[in-house]
């Protein structure tokens, strides 16, 4: 859900002081070609979901996670029905740790995340904080903000310790 576009810049109202909203997208509603400042996981619940950034389309599965960074120019395809979950936060108390700074600044703007490729066992391990995160948002339990980014500071830190190259492209088709 697009509130604010300016051009192409989205301005995300999270809604609450620490900068973070999880929103379950249902919504039959293609989004145009947009950026933010916030980070952006995308996983699709039911049904797939597809991602443009560039040239090339991003075919989510049931599952699947993409990670687009601050500043990444995308568009987003909906199908007829389905669910995704889509997770926006501000980096800002990530740049505020000192180590987060210098891994936020040399990751690749788009990380693709499937079961099929889970080489590393990353994968498995997004996933599972993923779906815990989803459970404190809706629950909203004390300290839910504070255990959500918790949840993410972890995520980037297996991130900065996967051996390189991070798997970037994977099912991708050509945008006409």
């Amino acid at each position: 859900m697009i509130e604010i576009l300016e051009g192409t810049h989205e301005t995300i109202n999270y809604g609450n002081p620490l900068g973070l909203r999880l929103f379950h997208n249902v919504d039959y509603e293609d989004y145009p070609e947009h950026w933010h400042t916030a980070i952006e996981i995308i996983m699709p619940i039911h049904e797939g979901y597809n991602v443009i950034i560039g040239s090339k389309k991003y075919c989510l599965k049931e599952g699947d996670i993409l990670i687009i960074n601050p500043g990444v120019l995308h568009g987003l395809e909906a199908p007829p029905t389905g669910e995704r979950i889509i997770l926006q936060f501000s980096d800002y108390l990530l740049y505020s740790l000192k180590e987060m700074e210098t891994l936020l600044n040399v990751l690749p703007p788009v990380l693709y995340l499937s079961e099929e490729e889970d080489t590393q066992r990353l994968y498995s391990f997004v996933k599972r904080q993923m779906d815990s995160i989803i459970v404190e948002y809706d629950e909203e339990k004390a300290f839910f903000n504070a255990v959500i980014y918790a949840k993410l500071i972890e995520i980037f830190g297996l991130v900065s310790e996967v051996p390189k190259p991070i798997p970037v492209v994977t099912r991708t088709t050509g945008v006409p």
